[in-house]
């Protein structure tokens, strides 16, 4: 049984207004922000982080289905139990588009292009590197005392390989990474999966925009029928700032995890301490007697 059947759906779900098509590292954090400060109550990929493993076991799912067909495919029943509560969905739906679309016939569509090696060795820099991170010592121990660390390390291993070809579960790891983000292929493969998202969407339901024109309020605003806000447009995500992001989340596991293995360590060596003892007193009570 799927985690996601485990768990109830709630009686009114809430409708999903607005959709962020765009892949990860295409202005993808600054636009979930954008969309929170015009009103909208918006889910981003790093949500499924903050919430923890129940999110990350849903998240997992539905990448398993939309990538490995090796699960049954998330649809609305699915997804109202996950984004209950939003209703604006920001770089999470780029993993699977085809059940997003058929899931929220009638939502607004955004999608933002960036250049292809450009995206590429941003998506380098930042998740891949990421994914190969946290499969590293010492969290590739730590991840056993907590759930949510294990789910978060499972998350971006897979997409770290899907976001670099397959060659990051490979041989030759990074390495083959960087020799790959350089491809003429990985242009393609970007191209390919932005023609996609556009024969999807009906055309008056898609705002298709450039990364490298700029963001902003002008932008958006207008597509969405609402009001320019005063303030100026949220700060791009750098790389430097993706990883600070990463460490804020990942600190607190670490801390959890190391506390509950030496509390193990710990409880483990009375164990053995009181075996031995037991031990003892027999080995002294036989010369005894």
């Amino acid at each position: 049984m799927r985690y996601v059947d485990t768990l109830k759906r709630p009686e009114k779900p809430m409708d999903v207004r607005v959709i962020v098509m765009s892949a990860s590292r295409s202005g993808t954090l600054a636009t979930y922000r954008a969309l929170n400060k015009l009103g909208f109550e918006a889910y981003h990929n790093h949500k499924s982080f903050a919430y923890g493993a129940s999110h990350m076991k849903m998240f997992n799912e539905a990448l398993q289905a939309a990538w490995h067909e090796n699960t049954e495919a998330y649809h609305r029943p699915e997804f109202d139990k996950w984004f209950q509560g939003y209703d604006a969905l920001v770089e999470l739906p780029s993993y699977f588009p085809e059940e997003i679309v058929q899931a929220y016939p009638g939502a607004k569509y955004i999608l933002v292009e960036r250049d292809p090696t450009a995206w590429a060795r941003s998506v380098m820099n930042s998740i891949v590197r990421m994914a190969d991170d946290v499969n590293k010592m010492p969290i590739r121990t730590l991840k056993h005392f907590d759930e949510t660390m294990k789910m978060l390390c499972i998350n971006a291993r897979l997409i770290g390989g899907h976001f670099s070809g397959g060659h990051f579960t490979r041989q030759g790891g990074l390495e083959a990474c960087e020799t790959w983000a350089l491809t003429d292929r990985t242009s393609t493969a970007r191209i390919d999966s932005l023609l996609r998202v556009k024969k999807l969407v009906p055309a008056e339901q898609l705002l298709v925009l450039r990364l490298e024109d700029g963001l902003d309020w002008h932008s958006i605003c207008p597509f969405l029928q609402l009001p320019l806000p005063q303030e100026p447009w949220p700060e791009k995500n750098t790389c430097e700032q993706f990883h600070t992001l990463v460490q804020e989340l990942m600190t607190p596991l670490v801390k959890r995890a190391l506390v509950r293995a030496i509390t193990y360590a710990l409880l483990l060596a009375v164990i053995v301490l009181f075996h031995r003892l037991a031990e003892l007193r027999t080995l002294v009570g036989n010369v005894i007697q």
